[in-house]
């Protein structure tokens, strides 16, 4: 009998629980409501000019709304008027969430039209993604048509395009550095073939020194598609033998003193070490220290590689027959060569 009591007040306990948690969704209704009202207050005072936050780029939390994507698109179609009043009389256009949604959503051409009505956007800084221009903030997004957008900004309004280009954020980071970073091709040989990407000159859209500290890492990854497009990138504007700069290219140096072919060699990567053969790399570099008095040219590196015998053999056949660069290889001076010419 004890035993009947207590389920049947362990059954009454659940269903009041149950019950409780029944009403939370009718409250949760409310917010939103809620929510909706004060998000279309912040938008009339945008346009009074007062700060609004700008809204960020998450998949993640548009995903199973469907009310929140209808509720953009119907703001869109309002806005497709050059004057839009809400219902108290405020004049309100496109806004940065406008613009940040058209990006989430590789809409190239409604990222067009906003621009075109409201071109103030070009010059807004967008402090909830890190006080960015709309540069760094294209550069940033997980697009897959950020060259486009790119484009589309560069075509239509160029003079704030080059403005924005050389900003830096709250970071100190330039909008082509983060292409850099995210290793974006396609957005880089954009700048590349515009000519607006140099690591020389008055104004540079990546330093050179982030340059030089991915030495090792463009070795090791085999980066070369990358290499090629920075190539045409390593001269001045408007130099007259641009070519003459980019030469040097594969023989700048890291912090450590290493350069392209050392990390090449060091790794034992025979189509890396061909690769950089043919780009006019030095092999004369005494990697050794001229403080101690000890050298130690590319051939010395080979040995410490933890290659196997086959690698090196053909490495060290690769840059011996190396002509036109009559430079030492070895430390030994009974095997220094000079070309394919050893002296004893």
């Amino acid at each position: 009998m004890i035993m009947f009591l207590l389920l049947s007040c362990g059954k009454n306990l659940t269903n009041s629980s149950t019950k409780s948690v029944d009403q939370r969704p009718s409250y949760q209704n409310e917010m939103n409501t809620a929510n909706r009202e004060e998000k279309r207050v912040d938008e009339i005072k945008m346009a009074n000019g007062e700060e609004r936050r700008a809204g960020g780029i998450n998949t993640a939390n548009r995903e199973g709304n469907n009310e929140i994507e209808t509720n953009r698109e119907e703001e869109w179609a309002d806005n497709n008027t050059t004057d839009v009043e809400d219902p108290v009389g405020v004049k309100i256009g496109y806004s940065q969430s406008d613009l940040l949604y058209a990006i989430e959503r590789d809409d190239t051409e409604k990222f067009r039209e906003i621009l075109s009505k409201n071109e103030n956007l070009l010059s807004s800084v967008f402090m909830e993604m890190g006080s960015n221009n709309l540069l760094h903030v294209i550069c940033s997004s997980s697009s897959l048509k950020v060259d486009e957008f790119l484009e589309i900004v560069f075509n239509e309004h160029k003079t704030q395009f080059k403005e924005m280009l050389f900003q830096n954020n709250s970071q100190g980071v330039l909008p082509a550095e983060i292409l850099f970073d995210n290793r974006n091709l396609k957005a880089l040989q954009f700048l590349v073939d515009s000519k607006l990407f140099y690591f020389f000159g008055d104004k540079v859209a990546v330093s050179k020194d982030i340059f030089k500290n991915n030495i090792r890492t463009f070795v090791d990854d085999r980066e070369t598609e990358l290499l090629e497009i920075l190539s045409k990138a390593y001269c001045y504007p408007d130099e007259e033998l641009p070519q003459v700069t980019r030469l040097k290219m594969f023989r700048e140096k890291d912090k450590k003193k290493k350069d392209f072919i050392y990390y090449a060699v060091l790794n034992g990567d025979v189509w890396m070490v061909e690769y950089l053969l043919s780009k006019n790399v030095s092999l004369k570099v005494n990697y050794g220290s001229s403080v101690y008095g000890f050298r130690e040219f590319i051939l010395d590196v080979l040995k410490k590689s933890n290659a196997d015998k086959k690698a090196k053999e053909k490495i060290k056949k690769l840059i011996k027959d190396k002509k036109g660069d009559k430079s030492p290889v070895f430390s030994d001076p009974n095997e220094i060569t000079y070309g394919e010419q050893k002296i004893n």
